[in-house]
């Protein structure tokens, strides 16, 4: 059964529901679907995302918020930040997608461009645009733990999806992290907030999503999970963590770069660290609505030189990025910088890889000191990454 969409326009701060006509809906399945479809009545050539005008859709999909396993999915729809010719498809999972749901709304389509930094606040059939300045620079995490804060319950827990000091800056690649351990990182979608001024939206719902045939989807529901409780390969219990768990085995058989692709022995080296440090790590599987095999973490690291910091999110292919493809071999490290670059609200993989290339460059001496602005970039030198990071969403120096 279908809910409506809840249509913010940022310019001026108007609040609608928005019905879907009901033959779209079935033509154009899922959030995805629905999006390419609206997104495709509204652009025009030369349009970008950076553009007030340009429509920013925040939808789920008909299961999203049900009995279904692994019911979590949502996506953002829009024009691409990074290739402008192409769309933004851009996938998340957690709770957001479910409570959106819960709180009577299939999506959201943002329009407009607020005046200053704001977030959207849904209660229910309540919402509200309320502003964000104070909000603003700050980090991914800090600024779910205080929405959650300010707006949660104990019967009543709130999500929260937002953008963090590179996508403010339309940082190219920036992404937007959902409850500090999802992330929507294709496709540059937080640079169509950021452009926007839209800092989060925050949700709580309280309405169990409308079906058409409730008991007939509680038996789809049990024979969906049975089936993944019996398979033979995979089953989920066995997925959980698996962001980090997964990378051992896969730099074992050399398909984790080292030294941006020109020392594949690295990757090897650091997946044997991993394993050993696995076993160390403070590790708690972190799942999402509905879902079992809950393959994305909170660990504290309690080995190297980072020990003592904590990290949610996927992970592995992060750490990859930010490990042996600097040549970075201390997993603890790679741990740590993944986490950094998700607060700071990065795209996970864009980033890194620009710095691996300078790293390249740097030891190959086609640059040096004069170009980086001082930063020794030499493979390993992580306290140089990580300032490279912040210089980059503060858009100073080699950044």
């Amino acid at each position: 059964m279908y809910q409506p969409l809840l249509s913010v326009d940022l310019t001026r701060g108007r609040l609608e529901s928005l019905d879907v006509a009901a033959a779209i809906r079935r033509r154009w399945i899922g959030g995805t679907g629905l999006g390419i479809y609206l997104l495709s009545q509204e652009i025009r050539p030369g349009i970008r995302a950076t553009d007030p005008e340009c429509p920013v859709f925040i939808l789920t999909g008909p299961l999203t918020g049900t009995e279904i396993p692994q019911s979590s999915d949502w996506v953002i729809v829009t024009v691409n930040a990074d290739l402008p010719t192409h769309i933004c498809a851009s996938h998340c999972h957690g709770y957001f997608g479910a409570r959106l749901r819960q709180a009577g709304w299939d999506g959201i389509i943002v329009r407009g461009r607020a005046a200053s930094p704001t977030y959207l606040w849904i209660r229910d059939g309540d919402v509200e645009l309320r502003p964000a300045s104070s909000l603003w620079g700050l980090d991914t995490c800090q600024t779910d733990v205080r929405l959650r804060e300010a707006l949660g319950t104990a019967d009543r827990p709130v999500s929260v999806a937002c953008i963090g000091p590179a996508g403010e800056q339309l940082v190219y690649g920036a992404s937007v992290r959902a409850e500090s351990a999802y992330g929507a990182s294709q496709g540059g979608a937080g640079i169509a907030w950021g452009a926007k001024n839209l800092k989060a939206i925050a949700v709580s719902g309280s309405r169990p999503v409308p079906l058409a045939d409730p008991g007939g989807l509680s038996r789809v529901a049990e024979r969906w999970l049975q089936a993944l409780r019996d398979h033979p390969f995979k089953p989920p219990l066995a997925m959980q963590a698996d962001g980090l768990r997964v990378m051992p085995g896969l730099a074992e058989r050399g398909f984790v770069p080292g030294r941006h692709f020109t020392d594949p022995e690295a990757g090897v080296r650091w997946g044997r660290r991993l394993a050993e440090d696995l076993l160390a790590w403070r590790i708690e599987a972190v799942g999402s609505w509905n879902c079992e095999m809950a393959c994305h973490h909170r660990t504290e690291c309690t080995t190297g030189p980072m020990a003592g910091a904590v990290v949610s999110g996927y992970g592995g292919e992060v750490m990859e990025e930010l490990g042996p493809n600097m040549g970075i071999e201390d997993p603890g490290v790679a741990l740590a910088l993944s986490g950094e670059v998700d607060r700071l609200g990065m795209g996970a993989g864009w980033v890194p890889r620009v710095v691996a290339m300078l790293m390249e460059a740097y030891s190959a001496k086609e640059i040096g000191l004069a170009e980086t602005g001082g930063l020794d970039l030499s493979w390993g030198n992580y306290e140089a990454v990580l300032e490279l990071l912040h210089l980059t969403v503060q858009r100073r120096g080699l950044g």
